[in-house]
């Protein structure tokens, strides 16, 4: 946990030092640290970040998929069936054209398996 935290820590210090490009990256690499070490909440609150950036770059178009798939996954695993049913909502929308063999689509699938 210690290392997700530190990781977190400095993509964010990335940001302030550098570019506001690499903000919704650094959200993203954040969220990802912080999935691993299943801190659901810090997940949560960077994958929010992601999925409504203040500033908007073309980063935004491969980070949120991945985004809407943790906010699910995490909000799944604080038992909030509502809002994990909303961002997979979220997420089929946003992939519609996607192959049937997408993985972030078939992840979702198994985490919807799971939900009441």
């Amino acid at each position: 946990m210690i290392a997700a935290a530190a990781e977190s820590t400095a993509w964010m210090d990335a940001t302030r030092a550098g570019d506001a490009t690499y903000v919704i990256l650094a959200h993203y690499k954040s969220a990802e640290a912080h999935l691993s070490a299943k801190r659901w909440d810090k997940v949560i609150e960077h994958c929010e970040q992601v999925i409504d950036p203040k500033l908007f770059h073309w980063t935004w178009g491969q980070t949120v998929g991945p985004c809407l798939l943790w906010l699910t996954q995490s909000h799944q695993a604080i038992s909030q069936p509502e809002a994990a049913m909303r961002y997979a909502t979220q997420l089929k929308r946003l992939r519609t054209e996607a192959s049937p063999k997408d993985s972030i689509l078939s992840k979702l699938s198994k985490l919807l398996e799971d939900l009441p």
